[in-house]
């Protein structure tokens, strides 16, 4: 299965994001080094959200575009840590990497919404127009993900942050 990006390229990977998640004070530069390994490798879109998966908890397709971006803006470290002087991932992500547009929410009342039809649900449902907007805006800043990507991964976020899992139970037998 790692046939995808390479066994090397992904051992290097896991090596990386065990670092990450076993010394907080390597955690900026283990961010930054995963991000530079992305874009060396011209790693994005279906290998991407592939690689999220081998790499378990924590580095969800967002957070490997967000690696991304870090390296891409910031090519040396050094520099960040002396223009910003932030040591937190999460502020980095947050202030850099997905700062939100501005948007007039009072403008997008009178767009209209957009119907979603999925095969198997009761009822369609709305998408609000600045979920729309968010989706424009992640791709110009580089997201390569599809709307469906954006909202899974939006969603996945959520809960992460909130520390709650999610899982499906299959009942095999009668119960």
């Amino acid at each position: 299965m790692s046939s995808v990006i390479g066994e090397s390229l992904l051992e290097e990977c896991k090596s990386i994001a065990e670092g990450i998640r076993s010394n907080l004070i390597a955690m900026l530069r283990g961010y930054h080094r995963l991000g530079n390994l992305l874009l060396q490798n011209d790693i994005k879109g279906g290998r991407i959200r592939w690689l999220a998966t081998q790499l378990g908890q924590g580095f969800s397709p967002t957070t490997l575009y967000r690696c991304r971006k870090f390296a891409q803006e910031y090519p040396v470290l050094g520099a960040f840590i002396k223009e910003r002087g932030m040591v937190s991932w999460r502020k980095v992500s947050n202030a850099i990497l997905v700062s939100r547009p501005r948007t007039d929410f009072n403008a997008l009342k009178n767009r209209n919404e957009v119907q979603i039809v999925i095969e198997g649900l009761e009822h369609p449902f709305k998408l609000p127009p600045k979920v729309l907007v968010y989706y424009k805006y992640a791709r110009q800043k580089g997201y390569e993900g599809d709307v469906g990507d954006f909202i899974s991964e939006a969603v996945d976020d959520f809960f992460v942050r909130r520390g709650l899992g999610l899982g499906v139970l299959y009942r095999t037998g009668p119960p």
